[in-house]
Parts: structure tokens; sequence; C-alpha cells
């Protein structure tokens, strides 16, 4: 992808049984590296150890926690023989600079925002937006739960600028791509070379495919192969600002 990605998550596995004698060494970060995946926090409590990290592009949440569990497992059962090993519960929970409500806003208020001058375009631009709630359900696989939703922004090749009649199809398209994908569409905002998606993220895809897959499945809407630019922007966002999930790890004695 030659795009722009930030994709940041906080995770946690349960015991099978509650387990206070472990701790977890920042050495541990090493663990990881040939996962391209970036450990910026850890802990344990007696019933769980939480991890938050930053993960490629090219890696499903799904893969990601696969790597997580069975790299912290294989750790703990070297170091501590009476290890009681993890169940299946676990959570993966996408995370951001900014929480949902904040970045909800950011997409609903582009238009408002921006510097249009004609004042019946910025209504008709308007009109387009999309809002629902609901960004804050868990997907659940097994006993895992996923709870991931991106901020997708997706560029009009050659920074065509659209009018709003053409807006209204590319809006529709997105809406069914989104839908092709199993991806959730919370809000959706259309500029006049660009649009901006929150939109819940299936945890089988990685953030690569879900990008590429929207706009291949919109472009198929519209029967327009080449309609978005290369790349994009897919940032991960979270019920709460990733700063309050770092204080709550050092809360508990991480680092």
């Amino acid at each position: 992808m030659s795009g722009l990605s930030k994709l940041y998550f906080g995770w946690s596995a349960y015991f099978k049984t509650p387990w206070a004698n472990a701790s977890l060494p920042e050495s541990i970060k090493s663990f990881y590296q040939v996962d391209g995946i970036t450990l910026f926090s850890g802990c344990v409590k007696q019933e769980k150890a939480m991890l938050i990290l930053e993960a490629q592009a090219t890696h499903a949440p799904s893969w990601i926690t696969g790597r997580l569990k069975g790299r912290l497992n294989h750790h703990f059962k070297r170091v501590y023989p009476e290890f009681p090993g993890f169940d299946r519960s676990f959570l993966l929970q996408s995370l951001g600079q900014n929480d949902r409500g904040i970045v909800s806003a950011y997409v609903q208020n582009q238009v408002d925002s921006s510097d249009l001058v004609d004042p019946l375009y910025r209504k008709r631009m308007n009109e387009l937006r999309f809002h629902e709630e609901g960004a804050g359900k868990r997907s659940t696989s097994h006993r895992g739960r996923y709870d991931l939703v991106v901020h997708v922004v997706l560029v009009i090749a050659n920074r065509h600028r659209i009018f709003s009649q053409e807006a209204k199809k590319v809006f529709e398209a997105l809406v069914e791509g989104c839908g092709a994908l199993g991806a959730k569409p919370y809000d959706i905002s259309m500029m006049p070379d660009h649009a901006h998606l929150m939109v819940g993220w299936p945890a089988t895809l990685s953030a690569e495919e879900l990008l590429e897959g929207i706009k291949r499945e919109a472009g198929e809407v519209m029967r327009r192969s080449a309609y978005w630019q290369d790349g994009g922007y897919v940032g991960t966002v979270g019920p709460y600002k990733m700063s309050v999930a770092l204080e709550r790890n050092r809360r508990f004695g991480g680092w």
C-alpha cells in the first residue's frame, strides 16, 4: 500500500485460571520485531495480560492476535513452569490519538470547515453526509472479541473535482462497497476531490486489503476501474484515546 497507515491496538488475553506470580519485562518487545509489531506498553494482572501496540497495514487483525498470544504463551511457558496457559478469551481493540466521537465529528464537519465558495454546492455536499450510531459494538469470533474501527480517506484520481450529482453516485458506491467487504460504515463525508469514512474493520482483512477493497468494490459499482488515486489513508480509532490505555497499563504496574 503506497498510502499512509496508523494502526494502534490494545490487546487483552485471559489466563485459564488466576495467576499472580508473573511479570512482563520490556525485553519482550524484541519477540515481535520480526512480525512488524511494535509494543508500546505491557502489563500482567491476575486474570489477563495486556499489550498496547502498533502493527503494519499488511497484517489482518486475526493474524495479529495469533502472533501476540503465540509468542507470549511461549515466553510464559519457558520462564514460568506453573503458567496455567491462556484460554480462548481475548479482546483486540483499535486505539487512536482521538476517540470515536472526535473523529466522527471531524468527518461530519468536513464540508462546513472547507473553503467552498458556492453555497448551493456546499448544501448539496452536506446532504450526502452519513452517520449511524453503533461504532462501539464488538464482533465476536468464538470467544475472541474484536472492536475495530478505522478512519479511511480515499482520493479521486488526479484530484478530479466532482459535482454534486457525481458525488451522490460515489457516495452510494462507497456504501455498497463497504457492505460487500463486511465493513460497517458509521460516517461518510464527500468532498470535491476525496472522501472521508469511519467504518467497522473486519478482522479477517488487513488494512491494505480493506482500503484497496473499498476502492475496488466502489469502482465496480460505478463501472470505473481506475477512479481512485493510488494509496490513501487508514488510521485506527478507539472508544477512548490511546493515552488512556497507556496510563491504565502503568497504573497496573506495567511499562
